[in-house]
């Protein structure tokens, strides 16, 4: 049974939209639940994320709501929320919850050096917004590498089955807790709304040659640092080695350059940045491990794909270093 009859009615009653057109932008359908791009003749086009569960179950909803309205009050640019009729960020119609979001038009940049150091400067500015005072009554969530207390959790999953990982995984485990132990260690850092993905699959080029960062689900509050090591990471997802990647260079200086010409880095975020490249495969690895080990962990996608990249990933952050 189509989804489209209990959108196409969430549309009409929560946002007055009576004969919007809705197009899947999802890869795979999945009843229940979808991402569309919904065409309003005379009022533009949107974004639909849609859940057929009530709003109490979709809280990533609310915390993606208040993220843009902040980001709306700051002028950065993102996607706006379009309102409900009452005034809401969310609407919600016979089971049905949805986040409407504005439409950018555009393309995907194109992965030159110039698009990543733009995209660098984009990320140092969104790390520079003020966080207080925050919007009233939306607090800023944190991001998905918050609280840390997460981050004990992994290593006391990693320790927990360590003497079962295989030894074609001992690397993988080493380099996770690794990473990890570390960063509990670090000291305060200069906290900032993170967007948490941002990489150039996520960037929209406009009509007008700006840039917009969208798909802010997992974005929130943490140490700015660890949004540059990511994007230092993902930046290398253009190149036709990957996942299977050695550092680049000449990536890393636009990025680099683009961002601190923002933004400089303190100096223990310049220390720290070879560990913040590492997190996000330190973290899937502990993710990762306590459910494969055991059982027939080379039919796991992710470690077979990304298990081996971890080598490079501390030479990214050091010829980073040297381009402070």
């Amino acid at each position: 049974m189509s989804d489209l009859p209990g959108l196409q009615a969430l549309l009409h009653h929560a946002y007055g939209l009576a004969t919007a057109t809705l197009t899947p932008l999802h890869l795979f359908p999945q009843p229940g639940r979808g991402v569309y791009r919904v065409d309003a003749p005379g009022q533009g086009s949107f974004v639909l994320r849609a859940y057929q569960q009530p709003l109490t179950a979709v809280a990533w909803l609310a915390d993606s709501a208040a993220v843009l309205r902040f980001l709306e009050a700051a002028d950065f640019p993102a996607p706006r929320v379009r309102r409900t009729n009452d005034g809401g960020l969310l609407g919600h119609h016979q089971g049905w919850s949805a986040l409407l979001l504005t439409y950018i038009a555009g393309e995907m940049t194109s992965g030159a050096l110039a698009d990543f150091a733009q995209l660098g400067s984009l990320v140092a500015r969104l790390h520079t917004l003020a966080l207080a005072p925050a919007v009233p009554r939306s607090p800023l969530p944190f991001c998905r590498w918050q609280p840390q207390q997460k981050i004990t959790d992994w290593l006391t999953q990693l320790q927990a089955v360590a003497p079962t990982v295989p030894t074609e995984l001992h690397g993988l485990y080493t380099f996770s807790v690794e990473i990890l132990s570390q960063l509990l260690q670090w000291p305060a850092m200069p906290t900032a709304l993170l967007h948490a993905d941002p990489n150039s699959f996520n960037t929209v080029r406009t009509v007008s040659n700006g840039v917009v960062l969208i798909d802010w689900d997992t974005a929130g509050i943490g140490p700015a640092i660890l949004d540059l090591g990511y994007l230092l990471l993902t930046a290398h997802a253009v190149l036709p080695a990957w996942p299977q990647i050695e550092a680049n260079a000449a990536l890393i200086t636009a990025i680099m350059q683009g961002y601190g010409a923002v933004r400089p880095l303190t100096q223990q975020e310049q220390q720290a940045l070879p560990i913040a490249v590492c997190l996000n495969d330190a973290v899937w690895a502990a993710q990762a491990m306590p459910q494969v080990v055991g059982r027939a962990w080379r039919e796991n996608r992710t470690l077979t794909r990304f298990g081996a990249r971890y080598p490079s990933l501390k030479r990214i952050g050091q010829i980073a270093q040297s381009r402070l």
